[in-house]
């Protein structure tokens, strides 16, 4: 029975409400100097030197993410969902402080792969850097697919990754707002009832876990 509400799009609502008063509970305190830690911010988009790719996915250049972002140029990017032994999926909200999809609900990681850097390496970089998960765990590729959001300017061959991990996490409060785990069911469910409170990348994650 409890498996049923957990799983309904109602149940998700609540949570995620309940996530965004704790949220606000700790930002209040972070500051008044309570909890406050050292985080890494996000790289300058002047400064961030990511691979440009043709439409097949073939490196052709690099740019900075700010003329691929403002020229459309195709570019990779890794999405990892982090499941937990009981099967709930990791759920990020973004920080209104994002470039991009501020506030939004989004996927447990995702990040553009800068020049030099492997999908993977990527990964544990942005679970340090985002989540403050500190021992390395294993992802699997599940999909890779074209993406293409904001109006054709963010052109994305996106590699999707699944992995196994239970915590503990200790979110960027410059890149993310909160963390929770929620059964793929209801975010599906929810997702569909309320696109608009999704990043379209998560939403696009979620459509190819399915095919996958």
């Amino acid at each position: 029975m409890l498996e049923k509400v957990f799983s309904t799009a109602l149940y998700c609502r609540a949570k995620i409400k309940l996530l965004d008063l704790q949220a606000k509970a700790q930002r209040i305190g972070m500051r008044l100097g309570w909890g406050a830690g050292n985080y890494a911010q996000e790289p300058s988009p002047t400064k961030e030197i990511l691979p440009v790719l043709d439409e097949k996915g073939d490196r052709i250049g690099q740019a900075t993410r700010k003329v691929v972002h403002e020229q459309g140029l195709w570019h990779p990017s890794v999405r990892l969902l982090i499941f937990d032994v009981d099967g709930r999926v990791l759920v990020q909200k973004r920080s209104l402080a994002k470039d991009s999809g501020g506030g939004k609900l989004a996927q447990s990681i995702g990040a553009h792969v800068p020049v030099g850097a492997s999908n993977e390496a990527t990964i544990v970089d942005e679970a340090r850097e985002e989540l403050g998960i500190d021992n390395p765990f294993s992802v699997s590729e599940v999909s890779i697919f074209p993406h293409v959001s904001r109006e054709g300017t963010n052109k994305e061959m996106a590699h999707l990754f699944i992995g196994t991990y239970d915590g503990p996490f200790r979110p960027n409060p410059f890149e993310v707002n909160w963390v929770g785990w929620f059964r793929l069911e209801g975010i599906k469910k929810l997702a569909q009832q309320s696109p608009h409170l999704f990043s379209p990348s998560f939403l696009a994650d979620l459509e190819h876990l399915n095919k996958a």
